[in-house]
């Protein structure tokens, strides 16, 4: 497989790994905190719950929460939901945004195929808003199903 971005890619074999190890059914703050211990064991940077300010004409305006900030490049918010919708989308990429980064991941642990559970966000010219095809098939062939 042909990777264009090898940390995403690092850390989608580590939510297929805590899906496998840990299962159906937690609330979100089980998988965060999995995923966490999971990609530090995997020689990650993480930090969890990291807060981004919001100003507005030098006044801090608001602050919010993320789930997850890996190796100070990609934002992973992590879901427990029925189905992804836009708003998700939406706030992953104000905290991409308030953050100065340019990607992240929206992970739903829910999902019954972790594939359709995953989506990579990109505020660069060409949103990506889920893996591509091609790299579904090469995924499960490397992490399985979880």
């Amino acid at each position: 497989m042909k990777e264009q971005d090898p940390l995403t890619y690092s850390i989608i074999g580590a939510v297929f790994e805590v899906k496998r190890k840990a299962g159906p059914g937690l609330f979100e703050i089980a998988y965060e905190r999995c995923l966490e211990k999971e990609l530090t064991k995997r020689g990650h940077v993480v930090e969890r719950q990291k807060e981004l300010m919001l100003s507005y004409d030098g006044e801090l305006i608001a602050a919010y929460r993320c789930d997850l900030v890996v190796d100070d490049a990609v934002i992973v918010e992590v879901k427990c939901v029925e189905q992804l919708v836009e708003e998700h989308k939406s706030q992953l990429l104000n905290y991409i945004h308030l953050a100065k980064l340019d990607r992240g991941l929206l992970v739903n642990f829910k999902a019954t195929n972790m594939l359709k559970g995953i989506r990579r966000v990109s505020t660069k010219r060409h949103i990506i808003d889920s893996l591509l095809r091609h790299e579904r098939e090469e995924i499960l062939e490397d992490f399985g199903e979880a």
